[in-house]
């Protein structure tokens, strides 16, 4: 279980990530329990359904690369020939800048420096990397008590490229990344490589897109359900109605960048 302080508009509160079920205790604070292992009702928070994809990473690297689909498994081999390699993200702002520009194409919030900071030593960045030029990047939120690596972000700027071989090239990166940092995370002792999300039985023709991605590395879909202390739920409800009032590009939403699918 890991236990994160946030602050923001001058609004601390506490996000608990993958722990058994909420405590009573905290049903008064302000406080979001983000993934609990034992979804189920709890006294004083609102309960929101969360489905996520494991992946086991106590298999093999070869059985892992085995579970995945026809499509994807040739991605990743192709992307290894063509000599993609994974490295770490050395400094936030190498991935702000990347995040920003695949934040623009997909009309999502940008994200500050500040806010990647406010994660932790426990958020970890990567890279697939061709000819020296970054293809795609990810974060994950790594809880070693539970030996779970959860993506929180994924960035790729096929969308920005006319040209279809580089976009396919950049299709194929991402994909390797997922791959490599499966592999570095077995290697650190992870069990558990968390897709950071699923969209399960989704309507929405761009969820289901991203499902089926999520898809073509197998895995399990598990539901880990989010709850909200009714305090925090109550800030959150001022912040929509805020916005409103308030400068359109200003962002009073609680909600971390990189929850959404």
């Amino acid at each position: 279980m890991l236990v994160i302080k946030k602050n923001k508009f001058g609004i601390s509160y506490d996000y608990i990530w993958f722990a058994e079920r909420p405590s009573l205790k905290n049903a008064f604070g302000r406080v979001v329990y983000m993934q609990c292992l034992d979804s189920g009702p709890a006294i004083g928070f609102l309960r929101r359904p969360f489905f996520t994809k494991i992946i086991d990473l106590e298999q093999d690297a070869d059985t892992i690369l085995s579970e995945t689909s026809r499509s994807t498994s040739y991605q990743i081999k192709r992307a290894i020939r063509e000599g993609v390699t994974m490295v770490p993200v050395a400094k936030p702002s190498d991935f702000v800048s990347f995040y920003n520009l695949f934040a623009r194409t997909k009309n999502r919030s940008k994200l500050t420096e500040g806010e990647l900071a406010g994660w932790g030593q426990e958020v970890l960045g990567f890279a697939a990397l061709s000819e020296g030029q970054p293809l795609a990047m990810h974060t994950y939120l790594v809880d070693t008590s539970v030996a779970r690596a959860r993506l929180l972000h994924s960035a790729s700027h096929f969308r920005t490229s006319d040209d279809s071989s580089q976009r396919n090239a950049i299709a194929r990166a991402n994909r390797f990344l997922h791959y490599a940092t499966m592999l570095h995370f077995k290697d650190q002792g992870i069990t558990k490589y968390d897709m950071g999300g699923y969209a399960k039985n989704s309507s929405d023709p761009v969820l289901q897109a991203i499902a089926r991605f999520k898809d073509g590395f197998g895995g399990e879909v598990v539901r880990e359900d989010r709850y909200v202390s009714l305090p925090l739920h109550g800030l959150q409800a001022f912040g929509r109605v805020a916005r409103h009032v308030r400068s359109p590009a200003q962002d009073w939403s609680l909600e971390p960048t990189g929850f959404k699918q």
